[in-house]
């Protein structure tokens, strides 16, 4: 799917006005949030326009904006008065920006009542309301069929899955150095190591994933992820242990009440997203958690010696994060809740006054010759 076209037919017009919803691509990484709903969405009717460019989707002028982000500090709502944002989040921990997101939102998806009381207790709320639908990425771990593995893996060796954060203060890469792959071995001969960064650690640590590359390169112990935005969700069902510090790949890992490692960087509290109230924090007792990368190997160990060890715990926090919503429909109860919205959309009158606003913007930022090239693009959209 392309991230700056339509994926209806009649995603610009057409008969009896189309219920419009755009969906703002961010990152790459957010695909596998975003396009089945996009996908769904289409199927039921809906003109749907998937876009990494804001501008694309101001002068696509839906009626409801999906996003993973955070779509406040893009200012949608200045140049869509009239759309209702719906926030599916992307990743489960807090890190000081998930109390932000839901608040500005109309709309913010929960995975649990459980989260929604979470939210709550911070005396936040979206603008209109929760919906408590789970959590979309997470539907092909929840639904029984295999996952297709992105990358291959020897059948016969525990895969140790290293999945750090990018934050410089939150992020383990630096604890663990140029060690990092014979730490993550766990002093074991059946272990294959499995690497999936974050994707902003390719701009953020360029060096260290580079670094990676060249001790990795010619060992068929270890795997790196260089497709860097590919879906997590598969690697975490393949590890029998997953080791990271502050990703919110902790909180998805807790689905499948396998060991995790944490790794807590001595920096944490200096970072500006260092959010002690957030499950990424109150929850490591689910883990085993390391302040020194030295105790790594032994770590890794135990834990696949013994995979039960915290297994109560674990089962516990799942249970709170996710409650019934396993049945890996998620993206079918965000679809409906969006769909639901059509009786209560935005006039013609006003979605005109939007799209007005939205081109005078454009042109006030761009130029006035700039409508006339944004005209040639969406008759080109338009016969595509």
């Amino acid at each position: 799917m392309s991230a700056t076209e339509p994926i209806s037919a009649n995603a610009s017009g057409g008969e009896g006005s189309p219920f419009r919803v755009g969906v703002f691509l961010r990152y790459r990484f957010h695909r596998a949030i975003l396009e089945p709903l996009a996908r769904q969405l289409d199927r039921e009717g809906c003109a749907v326009k998937v876009s990494s460019s804001k501008w694309d989707l101001v002068l696509f002028n839906p009626h409801v904006l999906v996003a993973a982000e955070s779509l406040r500090s893009f200012r949608f709502h200045y140049y869509l008065p009239f759309t209702r944002f719906v926030h599916t989040r992307h990743g489960l921990a807090s890190k000081g920006v998930a109390v932000e997101s839901a608040a500005f939102s109309h709309y913010t998806c929960v995975t649990s009542l459980q989260m929604r009381a979470w939210y709550e207790a911070q005396g936040v709320r979206p603008r209109v309301d929760f919906w408590v639908t789970g959590y979309p990425q997470m539907d092909p771990l929840f639904r029984s069929e295999p996952i297709p593995l992105p990358v291959a893996i020897p059948s016969h060796r525990r895969v140790v899955l290293y999945a750090p954060t990018f934050q410089h203060g939150f992020t383990s890469i630096h604890m663990l150095g140029d060690q990092a792959l014979r730490l993550l071995r766990g002093g074991r001969e059946d272990t294959h190591v499995l690497i999936k960064p974050h994707p902003l650690i390719a701009k953020h640590h360029p060096r260290w994933l580079q670094r990676m590359r060249e001790l990795a390169a010619g060992r068929a112990d270890v795997t790196i992820v260089e497709d860097i935005d590919t879906d997590l969700i598969p690697l975490l069902k393949a590890a029998d242990v997953l080791v990271t510090d502050v990703s919110s790949a902790m909180l998805e890992y807790l689905a499948l009440d396998r060991p995790i490692i944490l790794l807590t960087n001595p920096d944490h509290r200096s970072e500006p997203f260092y959010d002690p109230s957030g499950f990424e924090w109150t929850w490591r007792d689910a883990a085993e958690e390391l302040f020194e990368a030295r105790s790594l190997p032994a770590a890794i160990d135990r834990a696949l010696r013994n995979p039960e060890a915290r297994g109560e715990t674990r089962r516990k926090y799942r249970k709170i994060l996710y409650g019934d919503l396993t049945d890996g429909r998620s993206t079918e109860r965000i679809c409906r809740c969006i769909g639901s919205l059509r009786s209560s959309r935005a006039s013609e009158i006003q979605m005109t006054l939007s799209r007005v606003l939205g081109r005078t913007a454009y042109a006030a930022l761009h130029g006035p010759t700039s409508l006339v090239r944004l005209q040639r693009g969406e008759k080109v959209a338009l016969r595509r």
